[in-house]
């Protein structure tokens, strides 16, 4: 069967479609491991309108749940499951896939909508109401350093986590860079990078790219 359409390469390991964290902790006890896993700009998505020396606008009401290349939404299986909260919890975090988790670090409901406003220079407001009912809200200062405008699209830190199972120490960063498409949807570009050593001091690396999609909606409610 043939490879799925993307850049993967594994230097020094195996593939275990597993986390990368998870993969680094498995398989560097004998040696020195690099995995690198790129996915490209998928080809039927609308390109990414990028002013390199701006912050670009990406004000809009989009869908909460992203969607692959396929064009399926992540995570849409949990809408008919008891333990939704768990599924949604379970299912989104790697790579991130709701706009709820990038901005709140929290599972929500995937049909819901998320709204983004930029009300003045260096601002990004962000609202959730939810259905249930849940209400979050937000405010970013580019000022403040919670996001940053780099390449033509604002980058938003996700988290760091420390990995020490099986005697290793692996550090995990997260970050996904937001930009507006010429369709009106918004596009994701999602980094993670893994660095650290197993208990025998052998050195570790691993990074991915990913890409995701939220779709535009039209919210009568607001």
């Amino acid at each position: 069967m043939d490879e799925p359409r993307e850049t993967r390469r594994w230097l020094g390991c195996r593939d275990t479609r597993k986390g990368l964290a998870m993969t680094l902790l498995l398989f560097t006890f004998s040696s020195g491991c690099v995995i690198v896993d790129q996915d490209p700009y998928p080809e039927n998505w609308s390109p990414i309108l990028i002013d390199a020396g701006e912050c670009p606008d990406i004000a809009g009401i989009y869908e909460n749940a992203g969607r692959g290349n396929d064009g399926v939404q992540f995570c849409a299986e949990c809408g008919d499951r008891p333990d939704l909260n768990q599924c949604y919890s379970n299912c989104i975090y790697s790579p991130v896939r709701h706009l709820s988790t990038i901005f709140f670090n929290t599972a929500l409901p995937g049909d819901d909508s998320i709204s983004l406003e930029q009300p003045g220079e260096g601002i990004l407001q962000v609202h959730f109401d939810g259905l249930n009912p849940i209400h979050q809200s937000r405010t970013l200062s580019l000022d403040d350093r919670d996001y940053q405008c780099v390449d033509g699209m604002i980058w938003v830190q996700i988290r760091t986590t420390m990995d020490t199972d099986f005697g290793a120490v692996i550090v995990a960063s997260r970050k996904v860079g937001l930009g507006k498409a010429e369709d009106g949807s918004l596009v994701g570009e999602y980094r993670e990078k893994n660095r650290g050593v197993v208990f025998i001091g052998i050195p570790a690396y691993g990074s991915e790219r990913k890409y995701i999609r939220w779709l535009a909606v039209e919210n009568e409610s607001r």
